[in-house]
């Protein structure tokens, strides 16, 4: 509708100018028609100018939705990272008690753990052969002296610990090995050692000859040559090793 009553005042116009032409000449006609041309041309720079504004401002309600998702995601992610701190910061203090409580309890047992690693020391000379080889590299990770020592507690505690597994195992067991003993002239002769733990072992040689027995004392195992259990150490040996069937076999104690 707009558009015919626009046509309708161009219309309007121009016969109204027609009609000023007539009475004033082809002069004023021209200048007519030039005002015409200008007007029609402006009309349309103002249509164009409409379109391009509608489609400016459809591209700015795009920028405007576009920007609007951003802020929004930027505020949820905001949002987590506070959530995220916050939850760091609980773990982080729960974990600054919990290293209070390790340090306390590292403290607490620092002064048991060198009586421990003393008495570990104390007991080394009674170590037979085959049970040293196992220990030697927890020895030797223990400290020379309890204080000062660059040693932590944890690795001397672990040490310690394992130490005492070991020994442990070693004590509540029987262990067959072949050592060396001297003979009665004097030699060397090969033995096989039969060790109830540490508190005592037999030993005889391969002709059932030469035989005795070992317990520990402070500075280490005293062996004592017994030719009588020879038989009876020899037979023990053979049970052990599924030789013969299992019996009981009667082998001499003594106390350190």
């Amino acid at each position: 509708m707009d558009g015919w009553r626009q046509w309708a005042l161009v219309a309007s116009a121009a016969l109204a100018c027609a009609a000023w032409a007539a009475g004033t000449g082809e002069s004023a006609l021209g200048e007519t028609r030039t005002t015409l041309e200008q007007w029609v041309q402006t009309h349309q720079l103002l249509s164009r100018t409409r379109a391009d504004w509608a489609k400016d401002q459809d591209l700015l309600e795009q920028t405007r939705a576009l920007f609007q998702r951003e802020l929004k995601s930027l505020d949820e992610q905001v949002a987590r990272l506070e959530t995220n701190q916050v939850a760091m910061a609980g773990e982080r203090t729960a974990a600054e008690a919990q290293d209070t409580l390790f340090r306390a309890a590292l403290d607490g047992v620092r002064g048991p753990l060198a009586q421990v690693e003393t008495r570990i020391k104390t007991l080394e000379p009674i170590f037979p052969p085959v049970l040293r080889s196992t220990l030697q590299p927890l020895l030797n990770r223990l400290p020379t002296t309890p204080q000062p020592t660059n040693v932590t507690v944890a690795a001397r505690l672990q040490a310690v610990l394992t130490l005492l597994s070991e020994i442990d195992k070693f004590n509540g067991t029987l262990t067959l090995v072949e050592e060396t003993r001297p003979g009665p002239q004097g030699k060397a002769v090969a033995v096989d050692v039969l060790y109830a733990g540490l508190a005592q072992a037999w030993f005889v040689d391969k002709t059932a000859t030469f035989a005795g027995v070992g317990i520990p004392g402070p500075t280490g195992w005293n062996w004592t040559s017994r030719p009588e259990v020879a038989n009876a150490v020899a037979r023990a040996i053979r049970v052990y090793r599924n030789e013969l069937p299992a019996a009981f076999v009667a082998l001499p104690l003594e106390l350190p």
